[in-house]
């Protein structure tokens, strides 16, 4: 039954006791936060940043913008949505409107948001915010010095594909892609129904 209390016992009532920085770099910082559990004393280490941005870019034909990026944690290229981190006092929404723009050169009229979370639970305190950018206008790459970067436009049915046969290893693509999916098969009875009306 939705809802229902599957644990038996209540989990202990937690007093935080404060945090120390362990380690600073140019993108997060490594914390150790302490607190009190049912009368002891825990300490756990996460990392702490930034809000990050992901865009889902829809071309005027319906393609959809991956880029592949290459990661030195994976020595590889990757296919990926244009992303990034926030800067400080950045608004998601700014912030995913110049990701989009120094990785893929397009500048996107419309930019809604779609959906957020943190996709790291127990390791990290940055939260994701997924965007659906339409309305795009080229006008040219602004990469940083770190970036390598190559875009492609690929229509949906083959970026499913591409998630499906294992060659798209970021996982933050596909709840982007099945969203679209479930955006487009919502939209066509509508469709449907306004050429009949017609």
């Amino acid at each position: 039954m939705y809802g229902e209390i599957i644990t038996a016992k209540k989990p202990g009532r937690v007093a935080r006791l404060g945090k120390e920085v362990l380690l600073r770099t140019r993108r997060f910082e490594v914390v150790e936060a302490a607190m009190r559990i049912r009368g002891r004393r825990i300490s756990k280490p996460y990392i702490s940043q930034n809000d990050c941005v992901e865009v889902l870019a829809v071309t005027k034909k319906g393609s959809v913008v991956l880029i592949r990026s290459y990661r030195p944690e994976l020595d590889s290229y990757c296919y990926e949505l244009p992303s990034g981190t926030l800067r400080d006092g950045e608004s998601p929404r700014a912030g995913a409107a110049r990701e989009l723009l120094e990785e893929t050169g397009f500048q996107a009229k419309n930019i809604k948001k779609m959906f957020g979370g943190h996709p790291l639970l127990g390791y990290s305190d940055c939260k994701l915010h997924f965007f659906m950018a339409s309305g795009l206008e080229k006008e040219g790459q602004h990469l940083e010095d770190d970036e390598s970067i190559q875009v492609e436009e690929f229509p949906l049915a083959k970026v499913l594909w591409l998630i499906r046969s294992g060659k798209i290893s970021d996982l933050n693509v596909i709840p982007a892609m099945y969203y679209l999916q479930a955006q487009m098969a919502s939209s066509f009875p509508n469709r449907q129904e306004r050429r009949a009306k017609g």
